[in-house]
């Protein structure tokens, strides 16, 4: 709700990332992954507000068209983040992948979002290193990284997302 009600001004945009520490019954779970909305599934509202638009046909084709956009940016950005992880502490944790589910922060955010698992804390090993304050600078990095390569890449093409 946070982000969605972020005011925007002209030009302006906003990108939700979700930064989370995984747990699993397997203590050997290891490793970084990011996560997109699934393509299969919608957002849990419409994008676009249904005021801004009286035609309600047309309100659902620029809802649909927003979500497209929406999505394919999380994509981009979830490849951007996991790349600059993978070059910070890839060497140090295993590489998950990027994947697409509907988890609740993903399908309620009206932006391009994403969730970044950053570790697994029922892993002994990764628990030591997610309390290292350098380990733990080198993820901010990461995340960071990723975040300026996907914003670079958006500006150079305009706003064009597909590679």
């Amino acid at each position: 709700e946070l982000a969605n009600s972020v005011p925007l001004g002209a030009n302006e945009a906003i990108i939700y990332i979700s930064v989370h520490v995984n747990s699993s019954l397997n203590s050997s779970a290891s490793g970084f992954e990011v996560w997109y909305l699934s393509p299969d599934h919608a957002r849990a509202k419409p994008v676009l507000s249904q005021s801004a638009v009286e035609d309600k046909e047309l309100f659902a084709i620029l809802n649909s068209m927003t979500e497209e956009e929406y999505m394919k940016e999380s994509t981009l950005v979830a490849k951007f983040l996991l790349d600059a992880l993978k070059a910070e502490i890839g060497r140090e944790s295993p590489v998950r992948g990027i994947k697409g589910e509907t988890f609740f922060v993903v399908r309620n955010a009206n932006m391009p979002s994403v969730l970044a698992e950053i570790g697994f804390l029922s892993n002994t090993r990764e628990a030591k290193r997610l309390r290292d304050p350098k380990y733990l600078q080198k993820i901010a990095q990461g995340l960071h990284s990723g975040l300026a390569a996907f914003i670079q890449h958006f500006e150079q093409s305009r706003g064009f997302t597909a590679r």
